[in-house]
């Protein structure tokens, strides 16, 4: 059985900085580009999948802690990322520990300076304090994850047509481009904490709306693009990794990158109660393939 996990993506800019200390020395650390292993220069996106791709956001946070050399003796870090269909749990974890060195570290979230959002690795704005390891406490805002599997995954194949009637009378008809990629996913939702942010608890006085797909849908509705896996079980509740082999292409496999549909966002999020009483809902998307 596969589990759908969506991965909005998360465009950085060349200003975003994480405020870091190690080694009672603090820097400004400007967020690195894994391509070139250099800050970013230009606006990019990153997703937050674990996979340690040159656009993993796990490996941005890794390699921009890596790269505070001011400290002497500095160490280097791991960024890694746990999902769990739990539906009371956590849907995932982001975990950043010193992989290497002798000093605590602190990445301060509440500085004016971290201009980084914090919110997309599930952490809290406030300090992390002098730590040798440090787990998000709230849900992730870059990524969700269903907690039960997903009812069906169709194609749908859409073309563009003209039909010409030429002065002889004969009709001639023909395509305009296509046929474009488009899916209907429909989802199933075996809690309302997983489902609606009205019912997700309250952590430390935060509403912890990131375990929501109705959060997770609103940001998806202003055009964002996303990636689609499906994940299997590893152990227990918790999902396998993601890589490029549980990611859904689309185009024949050319094309990454999925959009929801005009009908499916003007359609608001209403997802439909399988029976009275029964915890159970149900919704489907209708997604665009992106043209590589």
């Amino acid at each position: 059985m596969t589990y759908p996990v969506i991965l909005p993506a998360v465009v950085l800019e060349p200003t975003t900085v994480i405020r870091h200390t190690e080694n009672a020395t603090t820097s400004n650390l400007t967020v690195i580009d894994p391509a070139t292993g250099a800050a970013l220069a230009t606006s990019k996106t990153f997703y937050l999948r674990g996979d340690n791709a040159a656009d993993d956001l796990c490996r941005v946070i890794r390699q921009t802690l890596d790269s505070n050399t001011n400290a002497v003796n500095p160490n280097t870090y791991s960024c890694t990322i746990s999902r769990n269909i739990d539906g009371t749990a956590l849907p995932a974890t982001v975990t950043i520990s010193r992989a290497t060195g002798a000093s605590n570290f602190t990445i301060d979230w509440a500085n004016a300076a971290t201009t980084f959002d914090e919110r997309l690795l599930g952490f809290r704005n406030v300090s992390t304090g002098s730590v040798t390891t440090t787990t998000g406490d709230v849900s992730p805002t870059g990524q969700w994850v269903a907690n039960d599997i997903y009812e069906f995954f169709e194609s749908e194949e859409e073309v563009a047509a003209f039909v010409e009637r030429a002065r002889s009378g004969v009709v001639i008809g023909g395509r305009r481009g296509g046929p474009y990629d488009v899916r209907r996913l429909a989802l199933r939702f075996q809690t309302e904490q997983r489902t609606v942010i009205k019912a997700v608890p309250t952590i430390s006085s935060v509403v912890d709306t990131g375990r929501a797909f109705a959060a997770c849908w609103a940001r998806l509705c202003t055009g964002r693009p996303f990636e689609l896996h499906f994940a299997t079980i590893s152990a227990g509740t918790t999902l396998a990794a993601l890589s490029s082999s549980t990611r859904q292409p689309c185009f024949n496999g050319a094309g990454t990158a999925w959009h929801l549909d005009a009908d499916t966002v003007e359609s608001g999020f209403r997802p439909e109660r399988l029976a009275p009483g029964v915890g159970l809902y149900a919704w489907t998307l209708r997604m665009l393939g992106e043209v590589p």
